[in-house]
């Protein structure tokens, strides 16, 4: 057909499926293999945390978008979440998808992992940007700041919590420990901020809003999807991506 041709002109790697079911499974399969392949770069990120992890990964993906394979901060998705209960759900036979399992729990313990790692280091108060998953907005059904919000409550870190989303009071029903905070009046007052979420809000920030807001206050920023990288932190400040090497 004419897609056929056009896919051929410009030499796009193509494949045509003949049925609803084969063109679900490919899709669910892509989504989910994608979220293996970043369980596994987590668990090397865990394993040699002094190695840039990262500078590894379009090395090792080939094909795959190598952005979507970093090291992330338990990250999952809507997107991921509905390809693995499709998957899951489609399976002819069952109890063979056991991997997706394993990949959850590696990806779910960089949750834990984080939260440990604050309080190994110190940290007493801890402000959490992106309550909602990225495109969502509003649903945290696969949220990672809401788990790991909770773990820090639960080691006694004192948490603030910040999402143009949500509105005060909706923060506050969602996570009642938490203290939330309004970006617009004043620092945040927090020894790490942890950006979860590359939200239009927090795209948009200059170095004198990050200066103004605190992050050049704190100890440590750690920046999940890496949008803050191309700014310059004070030195008393320990910027981090996860899987840059730059957190131990």
């Amino acid at each position: 057909g004419k897609a056929e041709t056009l896919f051929r002109l410009f030499s796009i790697p193509y494949r045509v499926v003949t049925t609803i079911e084969e063109a679900e499974v490919l899709e669910s399969a892509k989504n989910s293999f994608q979220y293996i392949t970043t369980a596994f770069f987590n668990q090397l990120a865990l394993s040699f945390p002094s190695l840039n992890v990262r500078e590894l990964v379009p090395l090792l993906v080939g094909s795959l978008d190598s952005d979507e394979s970093m090291p992330n901060i338990g990250s999952l998705g809507f997107k991921v979440a509905n390809s693995i209960g499709n998957l899951s759900r489609g399976a002819v036979k069952e109890g063979f998808l056991t991997i997706i399992g394993e990949a959850e729990s590696t990806n779910l313990s960089m949750l834990i992992h984080y939260s440990d790692l604050l309080n190994r280091n110190g940290v007493e108060t801890v402000a959490i940007l992106g309550i909602g998953e990225y495109g969502t907005f509003k649903d945290t059904r696969v949220s990672p700041s809401v788990m790991l919000a909770e773990y820090l409550d639960k080691q006694g870190i004192r948490v603030v919590i910040n999402d143009p989303h949500f509105s005060r009071e909706e923060l506050e029903s969602l996570l009642p420990f938490a203290t939330c905070a309004d970006l617009e009046k004043g620092q945040l007052s927090a020894q790490a901020i942890i950006l979860m979420n590359d939200q239009k809000a927090y795209r948009s920030l200059t170095s004198l809003d990050l200066k103004d807001i605190g992050f050049f206050e704190a100890s440590i920023v750690i920046d999940a999807g890496g949008i803050l990288k191309e700014f310059t932190f004070p030195d008393n400040v320990l910027y981090h991506i996860p899987g840059d090497g730059r957190l131990q």
